[in-house]
């Protein structure tokens, strides 16, 4: 089968599910981690399980918060972290009118270069995967805590391909991504907030299965985005 694109670091590169035994023998904190602090998950299937590969959407790490030796202060992670610094600054008294205005600028600086930062790395792949990204549902007030949700993207850039493998094939047959996904979210890795979408062209355009507005929408709910 070909291989991922070379963008793709291979850290994580070790067997991560294995569909025979129903197991993932890996350390499942690990990829959550790794989907907290904004990096692309994709699982790359050989035959028999599957194989992590991840890629930042973000710059290289800083601290966003003050870390402090309480719970209370404790990180959540990069994303939820960038989100609580950007309504920390407006304080609980803040109206409406400068929330929803410091929320679209975290929006348009962030979260939207984040995910076309994986777009990206998707449209760069020449093999099958299950692309995992991690998004932020923005809070309407200041008070109210930004929460997490998983776009899961059964990726397979060559479905029209008639030399298409039988791995490949196997890879994204309904079956083994349901074994996928079920053994994620048994093992806590998955975000409570999950949606599932198949593409074959890593677009953000209108009518496309990756338009951003689109995925934002039906994975938190919300009638609209900023």
């Amino acid at each position: 089968p070909r291989r991922p694109s070379r963008r793709l670091s291979r850290e994580l590169s070790l067997k991560t599910i294995d569909v025979v035994a129903a197991e993932v023998p890996i350390d499942a904190a690990t990829l959550r981690a790794k989907l907290d602090d904004g990096d692309l998950v994709c699982l790359i299937f050989d035959g028999v399980s599957y194989e992590a590969a991840t890629a930042p959407t973000l710059a290289a790490k800083k601290p966003v918060l003050a870390r402090k030796n309480s719970a209370r202060f404790a990180s959540k992670g990069r994303l939820i972290d960038d989100c609580t610094a950007a309504l920390a600054k407006l304080g609980p008294a803040a109206d409406p009118a400068a929330t929803a205005a410091a929320l679209r600028v975290f929006l348009s600086s962030h979260q939207r270069p984040r995910y076309a930062a994986a777009i990206r790395h998707l449209a760069g792949l020449t093999t099958a995967c299950v692309a995992i990204l991690r998004l932020v549902r923005l809070p309407s007030e200041p008070t109210e805590p930004p929460r997490a949700g998983d776009l899961v993207v059964v990726y397979v850039p060559s479905e029209h391909d008639p030399s298409r493998s039988i791995v490949e094939r196997t890879a994204t047959s309904p079956v083994v991504v349901n074994q996928v996904h079920d053994a994620l979210t048994n093992n806590a890795v998955l975000a409570p907030y999950t949606i599932r979408v198949e593409a074959n062209d890593a677009r953000d355009a209108p009518g496309e299965p990756l338009h951003y507005d689109s995925v934002y929408k039906k994975l938190f709910q919300q009638a609209r985005v900023l």
